[in-house]
C-alpha cells in the first residue's frame, strides 16, 4: 500500500513538473511574437548589441514577465476561489497543474494566430476578441478536466460559480486595460 501511494504522488510530481516546463517553453513561444510586437529589442541593437542577441534577450525577457505574471495571478486566482465552500475538495497543486497546462495550450494557439498576422495583418483588429474567446474556451476545459476528477454532479453547479466570477473579473480588466490602451 506505502508502495502505490508514493508511485502516485512520484506521477503528480511529474505531472507539475512537466507543466511547468511547457508552461515555459509556450511563453517563450509566444514571446517570439511579442518580441516582434514590441519592436525586436531596437533600442539594444542601438546600444551596440546585435539584432539577433537583442531579438532572443527580449524574447527570454518577455517570456519571464510573463511568466511572472501569470504565476502571480494563478495564486490571486485561485486564493479567491478558495473562499467557496464548494472547492474543497479540490487540491491546490493539482489545480495549479491543470490550470497550467491548459495555459500552456492557449499561449501556443495565440502564438500561432499571432503569427498568422505576418501573412494577414488585418487578424491584428480582432486578436483582442479572438484572445477572449480561447481564454474562455481554454478555462472551460480547466474546469472540466477538475470537475471529471474531483467534483460531483451536486458540488459542479456551484464550483462552477467560483471558479467563473474571479475569472470573470479578470477578463473585464484585461479588455478594460486593452480598450484603454486603444483609445
Amino acid at each position: 500500500m506505502i508502495n502505490i501511494k508514493t508511485h502516485g504522488k512520484r506521477q503528480e510530481n511529474l505531472f507539475n513538473y512537466l507543466a511547468v516546463i511547457v508552461l515555459a517553453l509556450s511563453f517563450f513561444v509566444l514571446g517570439m511574437f511579442r518580441a516582434f510586437e514590441m519592436g525586436n529589442g531596437r533600442n539594444l541593437v542601438a546600444a551596440g548589441s546585435s539584432a539577433f542577441s537583442s531579438y532572443w534577450s527580449y524574447v527570454v525577457f518577455m517570456a519571464a514577465l510573463s511568466w511572472a505574471i501569470f504565476e502571480l495571478v494563478l495564486r490571486l486566482y485561485y486564493f479567491f476561489v478558495s473562499f467557496s465552500i464548494y472547492t474543497f475538495t479540490i487540491p491546490k497543486k493539482y489545480a495549479f497543474g491543470v490550470f497550467r497546462v491548459v495555459y500552456a495550450l492557449r499561449n501556443l494557439i495565440i502564438a500561432g494566430i499571432s503569427f498568422l498576422l505576418f501573412i494577414q495583418p488585418l487578424f491584428f483588429l480582432y486578436l483582442p476578441a479572438i484572445t477572449l474567446v480561447i481564454d474562455f474556451l481554454v478555462f472551460v476545459c480547466a474546469f472540466l478536466i477538475i470537475k471529471k476528477k474531483y467534483l460531483n454532479v451536486l458540488l459542479a453547479p456551484f464550483a462552477w460559480k467560483a471558479f467563473l466570477r474571479p475569472f470573470v473579473i479578470y477578463e473585464t480588466l484585461i479588455i478594460a486595460f486593452q480598450l484603454g490602451g486603444l483609445l
